[in-house]
């Protein structure tokens, strides 16, 4: 009798899944390697769009301050007399007139829209913003917070309450421009108010 011999085959079925194996690994290492490239771009858009945002904030809070120390000018103004509305270049008692803080007057209606920074830092006032102990602001703005008086109109008041005084007071319009700027120059916010204030005497 012959010996019957049998010969072993390589199972396929097998080494195709060997081979199915390595490929669904490779395909997931690819989606977990986008997944945290993804993650990382994120973190830091998220992470510029803070600071973007605390930015604006110290602008917007510069900006506060300096309106408020406006205020403060006029609202403390030594005695009843107002303080005199120039055209150009006013002193530390002196507010500018109506629409005369213009640097180029052909280009927009609103001074404020074509003034530049330089302009800023020759033609209004100053204020310091949070200072620390030693009086460094650099931490917090990269310029100080400033701001502008005009005088618009004025009207009468009516009839004085002081005694033995017969002119009738005035009562005046103000409109106070405050520029802030952030921790760089790219932030920066204006406000604007009318104060309104009454003097007894011209």
């Amino acid at each position: 009798m012959r010996s019957a011999k049998q010969t072993m085959k390589p199972n396929c079925a097998r080494v195709h899944e060997r081979g199915s194996v390595l490929v669904l690994s490779l395909v997931l290492l690819v989606i977990l390697t986008l997944l945290g490239l993804s993650g990382m771009e994120t973190a830091t858009l998220e992470e510029r769009m803070a600071g973007n945002v605390r930015n604006k904030q110290l602008s917007f809070n510069a900006a506060e301050t300096a309106l408020r120390a406006g205020e403060a000018f006029l609202a403390t103004t030594v005695g009843n007399t107002r303080p005199l509305a120039v055209n150009s270049s006013p002193s530390a008692t002196q507010v500018w007139g109506a629409n005369a803080p213009d640097p180029v007057s052909s280009v927009d209606r609103f001074w404020w829209n074509e003034a530049t920074g330089a302009w800023w830092d020759g033609s209004t006032v100053s204020v310091t913003y949070d200072a620390d102990s030693a009086g460094d602001t650099s931490h917090l703005v990269t310029q100080q917070p400033q701001y502008l008086i005009e005088e618009l109109y004025s009207q009468e008041a009516g009839g004085s309450l002081v005694g033995g005084y017969t002119a009738s007071p005035r009562r005046y319009f103000y409109r106070i421009t405050a520029r802030g700027v952030g921790k760089n120059d790219t932030a920066e916010s204006f406000l604007q108010t009318t104060f309104v204030r009454t003097f007894e005497n011209e």
